[in-house]
């Protein structure tokens, strides 16, 4: 599977730290980027791309993102025997630290991501961050919120929810066990767009905005329009986004 991959983590215009994180095919990211990178992959069935984002308020949510998406890269998702045990490491490590770390007691964060398995792409999440897919002219919203008063068939920012009520996130308590994981197989053509993004992103621009934007260019004019978009709506918190286009067969 041939695909190109535009991504960006940034601190945004009024935050002094960025405590997002992005997985890139094995490499984790968290220094703030001020451009979107583009980066091609010929994957071998074994690929994972994730955002996670340190809870705002809690202690040490660069160290969360960063854990998370560090575990997710060494576990290798794809030859994993289930989703949740990977996650249930993610939740062991957070509660590791916890333990040994009192000062960082509360850390957490989300997780949104993408794992390629025997040739298909598979999405899960934990918490608000997002994966939207585009096919065939339309834009749907794959992952799922957690966060009070969600409908999966009327989305928040269809309905004026506060999207950051969250009722689930990896860490926070020191427990062992990760939330259960919202799961779904995605067939992926080619053409077909993945968007992957915190909710930096999606306080910002709606998903009209993407659906109208989606296939305004290649993927790297998408990813410098939602660059600027989100800075010109005033880039009030960290945000990163990771778009992924399937080039052919």
């Amino acid at each position: 599977m041939k695909l190109k991959v535009t991504f960006q983590t940034n601190t945004g215009l009024q935050r002094e730290h960025n405590e997002d994180t992005v997985l890139i095919c094995g490499q984790v990211i968290n220094q703030s980027m001020p451009e979107p990178v583009t980066r091609y992959f010929e994957t071998a069935g074994a690929e994972s791309w994730a955002v996670s984002d340190g809870l705002g308020g809690h202690a040490c949510g660069a160290l969360a993102s960063y854990t998370l998406c560090s575990t997710l890269a060494a576990c290798n998702l794809s030859a994993a025997p289930d989703l949740q045990s990977v996650l249930d490491r993610c939740q062991s490590r957070l509660a590791e630290l916890m333990h040994n770390r009192p000062e960082t007691h509360g850390l957490g964060a989300t997780l949104a991501g993408v794992y390629e398995q025997e040739g298909a792409l598979h999405a899960f999440n934990i918490g608000d961050s997002r994966i939207y897919h585009w096919q065939f002219g339309y834009l749907r919203q794959v992952s799922i919120d957690d966060v009070f008063g969600y409908d999966d068939d009327d989305p928040p920012e269809l309905t004026g929810l506060d999207g950051h009520k969250l009722i689930a996130a990896l860490g926070v308590e020191p427990v062992n066990n990760a939330p259960f994981a919202h799961y779904r197989p995605i067939r992926f053509g080619v053409t077909d767009r993945l968007l992957i993004c915190t909710d930096g992103v999606t306080d910002i621009v709606s998903a009209s905005e993407f659906e109208a934007n989606m296939m305004s260019g290649d993927t790297e004019q998408v990813g410098d329009w939602l660059s600027a978009r989100i800075k010109a709506g005033g880039a009030h918190d960290n945000f990163s986004f990771i778009l992924i286009e399937r080039l052919d067969d």
